[in-house]
C-alpha cells in the first residue's frame, strides 16, 4: 500500500544521483500502483517527482505531459502545495523549451511563488528564485537575475540548503 510512496522519492533521488534509468523506472511504478490501487492521496506529487525525473533524462515533451497532467490532479484534488510545485517544474520544462517559451516559464515561476509564499514553502521559492534568474539571465535582464539570485542565496543559506549554492555560483559566474 505504501508502495507509491515510497518509491517515487527513492526513484527521485536515484535520479538526482545520475542512475536515470532506474529512477526513471521507480517513477513510472509508482505512478502506475497508486492508480491500480486507486489512491490518489498525493498522486500530483507522485507526477511532480515523474516531471522531474524526465526532466533530468532530457526527456522534455513527456516532462511536460506528465507535469500538465499532475497540475490538473493538484487543481481537482486542491492539492496548493502540489500545485506550486508542479507550477514550478512547468517554468522549467519551458524555459529548456526555447526562447519562444521564456514568457510562458516566467509566468509559471512566478505564479508558484505566489503559492508558496508560506513559510513551510521556502525551499520552493527559492528554487523558483533560481528558475527566474535563468530565465533572466537568458533574456540579457542581469540585475533581474542578480536580485533573482541574491534572494535564492539567501533562502538557500537560512535554510542551510547547500546544495543549491553551487548552482547559485555557478549562475553567478554567467552573469
Amino acid at each position: 500500500m505504501l508502495f507509491p510512496f515510497g518509491a517515487a522519492p527513492l526513484g527521485a533521488t536515484y535520479v538526482r544521483l545520475g542512475d536515470i534509468d532506474k529512477g526513471l523506472s521507480l517513477l513510472s511504478k509508482s505512478v502506475e500502483r497508486a492508480i491500480e490501487m486507486n489512491r490518489m492521496v498525493d498522486f500530483s506529487l507522485l507526477h511532480y517527482w515523474r516531471s522531474q525525473g524526465e526532466l533530468h533524462s532530457g526527456d522534455v515533451a513527456t516532462a511536460l505531459k506528465i507535469a500538465e497532467r499532475g497540475l490538473e490532479y493538484s487543481i481537482t484534488y486542491k492539492g496548493q502545495g502540489h500545485q506550486a510545485w508542479l507550477l514550478r517544474v512547468l517554468g522549467e520544462v519551458h524555459w529548456r523549451m526555447g526562447e519562444q517559451h521564456y514568457a510562458k516559464a516566467d509566468g509559471y515561476f512566478r505564479q508558484s511563488l505566489d503559492l508558496a509564499s508560506i513559510p513551510e514553502m521556502r525551499p520552493l521559492l527559492a528554487r523558483c528564485q533560481i528558475g527566474i534568474a535563468t530565465l533572466c539571465e537568458k533574456t540579457g535582464k542581469r540585475s533581474e537575475a542578480e536580485a533573482a539570485l541574491s534572494a535564492a542565496q539567501t533562502l538557500c543559506q537560512d535554510m542551510g540548503m547547500t546544495y543549491w549554492l553551487d548552482e547559485i555560483a555557478a549562475a553567478r559566474v554567467r552573469i
